[in-house]
């Protein structure tokens, strides 16, 4: 039987108690939350003590107001921020989507049928709460091409080809953050020996001449724990079709060595489906050390043109980057075998690369709609994430060139003197190859006649230099202001030659693109919003359509009730920021919403694209702030909140 702990049950119910007391300042009555929780008042007066032991170490706690309720202090916003992020994998079984997951995970451990009533007894969940999530269940198990099969008196099971099976267990049961699995799975899983395999595997590999990274590795070694898992059950690979064909051996003899290890350890005969479904994940997950030139070619070919094609929509200069093109190519030719296969690599870092780089997202998401036009074949989000790492490096590279090639910087202070000397021993260490004169407003004539590259100014300037870029920049330079020239001068140099204006990331924001609803429906809101955009100039006639593609397609929605949907290209009429504030959090695609920041920005605008992520990203990271902002009633008070990071 699949069963949750009692400690992982009970830190569900935590950690639904402080998000509740944590959505409001004022106290909350025991009826309400015995409402709210499902709970008797005997198991909430429990929860608050049991609730308390875990806030004492981790810098909070809950009080009772006399006559009023309950109330949630923070005693340390540091231990508080982290115990939310150490807790955000605990699934929530008030949460349907979460909810969904659990069941299905139980019944893909399941080799027969089981009964409703055995379900909902395991996970601790009322019978007609696991019947109204039935439909939901069908509706994931469709996107694994699998099927919910009911059968009276017997319950339920999942039916379908293997290989839909196996995808499923992988994405869905294998994830100890999750479920904790049926003691006979969980058993199997202690004694495999991973780490054995693991070395035999790259062993192989290594022998074959094949280069394989970590992430790659341990995927290919968890298909094999769950091909054993599966074979020891007697469920196998049934069909032959679109696997390696006889010419394509060097794949085949790895996946043989692997089937004859099996055979040794667990006394199971692979049938040879099984040695070609190996193999074809082998063939996805790896490259050949020495390519057929004539292969090669081709698919140079076809990346330059998708390079360029990107080029001319983003205004960015990838086709002549000889390193990021070739990073690709050795990327793409497995990528395209793991395609035609439908094996497609999973990203365990794909959340992580999203908030650090949405920008490159942007171009990862129009590269794959590129692949799909060219080969037929639809890219996972978890693949686009590896796309995205290559241009992401492409941009840092870029970056690092650009303030090289800078010569002559004049630094502009309000007087002058020690202030000023300081500011340019700091930038000195930043622009290693410029010369840097420091000089009060004053003495801006002198520049006239022999213009800098660049002007660094800590007061705002009126008078501009043609040709020249002017950024403004703080009196003290620490990490996170040194960081941000670099990605304003990054910006700066790469729209010059476009002839475009910067604006600045807190000039994004306009107050009749500001407001406070309590509309629920989340797709809804953006409709609603990018039509607004529309309307007022700012954005150009299919933006809404645009917007929802890019969202059904790829889900923008951050951790912690923050989401940035854009649309699919960079094509604004004016650079602007729409901001949503949610009334009550929302939910979509098991996440919750408090704020949307719509981003609606012009071509060439990649690096302020990523300035505007990494806002979202310290809005993200800020507790006590992120909750400020959800509680402004008005624009003034939201941006009033928002100065800090500005």
């Amino acid at each position: 039987m699949v069963r949750y702990s009692k400690v992982g049950w009970w830190a569900m119910r935590i950690k639904k108690l402080i998000q509740l007391l944590h959505s409001t300042e004022q106290p909350i009555s025991k009826n309400v939350l015995m409402g709210k929780m499902g709970l008797a008042e005997s198991s909430i007066r429990k929860l608050v003590r049991d609730t308390n032991e875990v806030g004492n170490k981790n810098g909070f706690g809950i009080e009772m107001v006399r006559g009023k309720g309950y109330i949630l202090h923070v005693k340390s916003q540091a231990l508080y921020d982290k115990y939310n992020v150490d807790s955000d994998g605990c699934c929530d079984i008030y949460n349907r989507e979460q909810r969904t997951h659990m069941i299905l995970a139980y019944i893909l451990q399941a080799n027969e049928f089981v009964a409703i009533d055995t379900i909902a007894e395991s996970l601790e969940i009322s019978r007609n709460t696991i019947i109204k999530d039935l439909n939901q269940v069908e509706e994931l198990l469709y996107e694994y091409h699998l099927k919910l099969v009911r059968k009276p008196h017997y319950g339920i099971r999942v039916q379908g080809e293997e290989g839909d099976y196996r995808r499923a267990i992988s994405k869905l049961v294998w994830r100890e953050d999750y479920l904790l699995p049926t003691s006979a799975f969980n058993e199997f899983r202690k004694t495999f020996p991973f780490e054995e395999l693991r070395d035999l595997l790259k062993e192989g590999l290594l022998s074959a001449d094949l280069m394989v990274n970590a992430v790659a590795l341990d995927n290919i070694a968890r298909h094999i724990r769950i091909l054993v898992y599966r074979a020891r059950r007697k469920n196998f690979i049934s069909s032959e079709q679109q696997y390696p064909s006889e010419h394509e051996e060097i794949y085949i003899q790895v996946a043989e060595r692997i089937s004859d290890w099996i055979g040794i350890n667990y006394n199971i005969p692979l049938p040879k489906s099984e040695v070609l479904f190996l193999a074809a994940h082998i063939a996805g997950k790896t490259s050949l050390e020495n390519i057929e030139p004539e292969e090669k070619e081709i698919f140079s070919e076809k990346l330059r043109a998708i390079l360029r094609e990107l080029d001319e929509e983003f205004l960015t200069e990838f086709v002549k980057d000889s390193v990021l093109h070739n990073d690709l190519l050795l990327h793409m030719l497995p990528l395209m075998k793991r395609l035609y296969y439908n094996m497609q690599l999973e990203n365990p870092l794909i959340d992580e690369i999203y908030s650090k780089y949405a920008n490159v997202f942007v171009i990862a998401f129009r590269f794959s709609e590129l692949i799909e036009k060219e080969y037929g074949f639809i890219l996972s989000r978890d693949e686009a994430g590896y796309v995205a790492i290559h241009f992401a490096a492409h941009l840092e590279r870029r970056k690092r060139m650009t303030l090289e090639r800078y010569k002559r910087i004049a630094v502009i202070c309000e007087t002058g003197g020690g202030s000023s000397q300081l500011l340019r021993l700091k930038l000195e260490s930043v622009f290693r190859n410029a010369y840097i004169v420091t000089t009060s407003t004053n003495n801006l004539q002198q520049f006239k006649e022999q213009l800098p590259e660049l002007f660094l100014s800590t007061i705002p300037l009126k008078e501009s230099f043609e040709g020249v870029p002017i950024i403004q920049i703080k009196h003290l330079l620490d990490d996170e202001e040194i960081r941000r020239i670099k990605e304003r001068i990054s910006l700066e140099r790469s729209i010059s030659v476009k002839q475009l204006t910067v604006p600045m990331v807190k000039d994004l924001f306009k107050e009749n693109l500001f407001k406070v609803t309590r509309e629920k429906d989340y797709l809804q809101l953006l409709r609603k919003s990018s039509e607004e955009m529309v309307q007022k100039g700012f954005a150009i006639e299919g933006f809404v359509e645009s917007v929802l593609e890019r969202e059904n397609k790829f889900s923008t929605v951050y951790n912690h009730g923050i989401a940035g949907p854009h649309p699919m290209k960079l094509e604004g009429l004016k650079d602007c920021i729409s901001i949503t504030i949610l009334d009550k959090p929302i939910e979509w695609q098991d996440k919750r919403i408090e704020i949307i920041f719509l981003i609606n920005l012009r071509a060439g605008h990649l690096f302020l694209h990523r300035e505007i992520s990494r806002l979202l990203l310290q809005i993200i990271e800020n507790t006590s702030l992120r909750k400020r902002l959800t509680q402004a009633k008005n624009y003034r008070e939201f941006m009033l909140e928002l100065q800090v990071l500005l």
